[in-house]
This record gives structure tokens, C-alpha cells and sequence, in this order.
């Protein structure tokens, strides 16, 4: 059986840590190790981490050196032939590590897998994606995500939606999809060696998305496996500033846009963040 090295990236993530920490220690999963990845936390998250009581590999940076290159460094201190990435506002249920272990390592065409993400309702959350499309883009942009993910367009157009877009499927079948979220993914490390890692120039967001396209030219698969698990508190590990998020997110699209797409892709996009940066930079009138 083959091993398998968590790597969770921290920063101010004090409330979150500690119950992440433990539900991998809650599966016990044989032939698993722990790398915590610290970028520069201002709070009390390396405290948290002693007191969880949790053997864990602990490597502190002098500043935050974003997602990608704190993911890299991880692999880089590690050895075991499955990498899974697993955000510190995430945590394993139902068996996770091993079914999705199982699931990569059963087929030696899947490089990366990943599960069905739940919030803390239980319900299930987006789990794959379609690679990015400029129709996405401006839908996120222009805020009308919440609009076309709404019941009423679910129940309208979710069929028709789901045959294009991943994240509109019922999430209730195991499928190769073309993106799993970097929250908690599984890759083999053959294939995370064979790639370079994660792109270090996306410092927050994109990452997994340019991971998993690099992945499939390189002739290798996604795979969602709804067997595995995971709740997902989605922001928690940007939520103590949102706004640099914000303006790292809108970054690394237009990056992902600039290595992946057309040069017409990359003006609509871009004129798309000029536009709605200088919409909400606007004064409000009282």
C-alpha cells in the first residue's frame, strides 16, 4: 500500500486547524504523514497546531510565499507516492484518504482525484468544474454565479447545465471530470514530480485548475470519487483578509487566461476585470 503525505497550507487559521488536524488522525489511515505548510501566520495557528497534540511536520516561512509555493515545499519535504492537498477549513469524513488512495491507484491513467465536498449541513458543494470559460468568468465577475446556481435554475435548466458545466451534476457517480477543487486533492507524486508541482506564479486560486489542465495534456486523468468526503468551510482560509483574496483571485485569472487561452479570451476577461475593478471602486451616494 502505498503512502500518503497530507499537506495543509496555513495562514491565520487558528479556528481551523486543529479540527482539520484531526480528522486525518480520525481515519487512521496507515502509511500516512502530516506536513504542515506555514505562510507567516499573524494569530495563534502555530499554538494551535502544538496543542492539537497531532505528529506533524511543521515548517515555518519568514513570509507568505502563497498556495502553490507552500504546497511545493511540502512535496519537496516529503516522500510518499500520494500527495493529497487538504486546506486547513477542510475536513476528512467517511473515509476519504483511503477511498480516494484506492481510487488513484487502481487505474495508472488517474493522476489526480478528489471528492465530494459537503458544508456543514451536509450538503453537497460544488466538487468539480469545468475548466475555466470566459462564460464562467463573467458569471463570477459580474455576480450572477448565485443566480444561475440557484434552485429555480436548478430545477429549470440543471440537466441541460450539467452536460457543460461539472459543478451542476448530481456529484453522484465517479467520473472523469477536467478540474477537482485544490481544497482536497490526492495526486500521485509521479505526476506531481513529472509537472514541476503547482505553478508558483499563481500565488492564490487557479492553481489546481492549472495543475489539472497541464495534468490531462500530459495524458493523465481527473477523477471525482463521491465515495470520499469532505466538509468544506469554503473561505475560512481567506477569511482574515478577504479583500487581498479578492485581488489575488482576480490575478491569477487573468494569469490562467495569459498561459491557457486565445488572445480574444484574454481581452474579454480582461476587459471584464478593468470594468467591474472600476465598478466597485465607485463611491457609494448615502
Amino acid at each position: 500500500m502505498k503512502g500518503i503525505v497530507f499537506i495543509i497550507v496555513t495562514f491565520n487559521s487558528e479556528n481551523e486547524i486543529g479540527a482539520c488536524l484531526k480528522s486525518i488522525t480520525g481515519e487512521g489511515v496507515p502509511g500516512t504523514r502530516i506536513v504542515v505548510v506555514d505562510n507567516a501566520s499573524q494569530d495563534g495557528t502555530i499554538k494551535a497546531i502544538h496543542q492539537s497534540g497531532i505528529e506533524a511536520l511543521l515548517i515555518k516561512n519568514e513570509s507568505n510565499r502563497g498556495f502553490a509555493a507552500a504546497c511545493n515545499q511540502g512535496a519537496e519535504a516529503s516522500s510518499e507516492e500520494n500527495i493529497m492537498l487538504l486546506n486547513p477549513d477542510a475536513r476528512l469524513i467517511s473515509s476519504a484518504a483511503e477511498e480516494l488512495r484506492s481510487a488513484i491507484e487502481a487505474d495508472e491513467r488517474i493522476g489526480i482525484a478528489g471528492p465530494r465536498l459537503m458544508d456543514s449541513r451536509g450538503e453537497t458543494l460544488p466538487s468539480a468544474y469545468r475548466l475555466p470559460t470566459v462564460f464562467q468568468e463573467l458569471a463570477h465577475l459580474f455576480r450572477l454565479k448565485r443566480a444561475l446556481t440557484s434552485y429555480p435554475m436548478k430545477m429549470l435548466f440543471g440537466k441541460l447545465l450539467a452536460k457543460r458545466f461539472a459543478q451542476y451534476s448530481p456529484h453522484d457517480r465517479r467520473e472523469v471530470v477536467q478540474s477537482v477543487l485544490g481544497a482536497c486533492m490526492m495526486v500521485k507524486r509521479e505526476v506531481w514530480e513529472a509537472l514541476g508541482g503547482l505553478d508558483e506564479d499563481f500565488f492564490l486560486f487557479y492553481e489546481e485548475k492549472d495543475f489539472c489542465k497541464r495534468a490531462a495534456e500530459a495524458g493523465y486523468s481527473t477523477l471525482f470519487v463521491p465515495e470520499a468526503e469532505a466538509c468544506h468551510d469554503i473561505g475560512g482560509s481567506v477569511r482574515s483578509d478577504p479583500a487581498a483574496a479578492q485581488r489575488a483571485k482576480r490575478t491569477s485569472m487573468l494569469l490562467y487566461y495569459r498561459k491557457h487561452k486565445s488572445l480574444a479570451a484574454r481581452l474579454v476577461v480582461q476587459a471584464a476585470l478593468l470594468l467591474t475593478a472600476a465598478f466597485s471602486a465607485r463611491p457609494r451616494s448615502d
